[in-house]
């Protein structure tokens, strides 16, 4: 293993010649380009001059990377792959362009330090033998993939955001962090062999037809809020137990698969000029810990509706209690589990349901004073 260091400002990634050294501020050399063993350094004796640029031409395979002490404003830019089997150490005193993927995939302990920026790339976690551990320091936003697919991944209480958030083969845990899955083809999967430790963050699904997709692995939710904001969405739960759950991005919300969530709330407000529409698998079994809430009001009336799966209804179950709602549509629906689900006096039967009251709850009047 060796050490490289960047020299003589501007310049591309291949041209060992006159940029890659063997010591801070030497001289460039032919067979000095960093291999997959060597420390790669940016540092002050990098750039002589403001807003240099250093263009990666060639795929990237390296032991670590680190900007650390780099001054003058520097560049990072290009299009090819960075393959990092240590730490890769950004700063906010540079500017990053690069849209090439990164690729984590070392082993052992590695850190990667965001520096507060932006990306606009797929950043991968893969580890080589399932070993890694890998910290994240600092935010992490991108516009495209972001991935754990081995070894374990810690962030602390940073935030993500990106448009696909993907975990398989690995463990991954957040604090408070908020996730946030954004973008045209926006969503969450989870798939199998990953672990996921949720927190108390909120995690947020933001784009019209997003997804959260559970095909395996387990979810460990925490004191986190998962909500929807926009319509079109499809929650496969996966069998998993949530902890809070908001729909509220209007028009139409389909779901599937059983689980168990301990507060769950519908949305009951127009969005965007659409009524709110829950299109629920037949067979599916919501069961609720805590609260069940979802009322409309005159003239925006949620609809629930039980997509007949072999003639089978979703059924709603909560154990105790009582289940108070008002201004919604029900269809092919079953309410049960030993709590008193009023749909309130401004519902409307659709049909095909069973367990619910159609009426407001009733509570006894107080007794006459003397």
């Amino acid at each position: 293993m060796s050490n490289r260091y960047w020299v003589s400002g501007s310049g591309s990634w291949s041209d060992d010649d006159n940029h890659w050294a063997t010591s801070s501020g030497g001289s460039g050399g032919d067979g000095n380009l960093p291999t997959s063993s060597d420390d790669v350094f940016f540092d002050a004796n990098s750039f002589d001059g403001a807003d240099q640029t250093v263009t990666h031409d060639v795929n990237v395979e390296v032991a670590s990377i680190s900007w650390s002490g780099a001054t003058n404003t520097p560049t990072l830019a290009g299009s090819t792959w960075f393959y990092i089997h240590g730490s890769l150490t950004l700063i906010s005193g540079m500017v990053y362009s690069s849209t090439g993927e990164i690729n984590l995939d070392g082993t052992g302990s590695q850190t990667f330090t965001t520096g507060g920026h932006s990306f606009s790339c797929k950043i991968l976690i893969n580890s080589v033998d399932g070993d890694t551990d890998c910290t994240i320091v600092g935010d992490v936003t991108t516009d495209s993939v972001f991935g754990v697919y081995d070894g374990t991944c810690d962030f602390g209480n940073y935030n993500l955001t990106a448009e696909n958030i993907e975990f398989s083969r690995s463990e991954t845990t957040f604090g408070s962090s908020n996730v946030t899955a954004t973008g045209s083809f926006a969503g969450f999967g989870f798939y199998t062999g990953g672990i996921v430790n949720m927190g108390s963050g909120t995690w947020t699904l933001n784009d019209q037809s997003g997804d959260w997709y559970v095909s395996g692995g387990t979810i460990n939710s925490g004191t986190s809020t998962i909500e929807f904001t926009q319509p079109y969405c499809f929650f496969s739960s996966g069998g998993q137990t949530y902890n809070d759950i908001l729909f509220t991005g209007g028009s139409v919300s389909r779901i599937e698969n059983n689980f168990t969530v301990n507060n769950i709330t519908f949305g009951g407000v127009e969005v965007g000029g659409y009524t709110p529409e829950y299109y629920i698998k037949g067979g599916t079994e919501i069961t609720v810990l805590g609260d069940f809430t979802c009322s409309g009001s005159v003239g925006v009336v949620p609809y629930f509706y039980g997509e007949l799966n072999n003639g089978s209804r979703f059924t709603l179950i909560k154990s105790g209690g009582s289940v108070e709602c008002d201004y919604i549509e029900l269809e092919s629906s079953n309410a049960t589990g030993g709590a008193h689900w009023y749909a309130g006096d401004n519902s409307t039967d659709s049909g095909n349901n069973r367990g619910w009251i159609f009426t407001d709850r009733k509570y006894p009047l107080p007794p006459f004073s003397s």
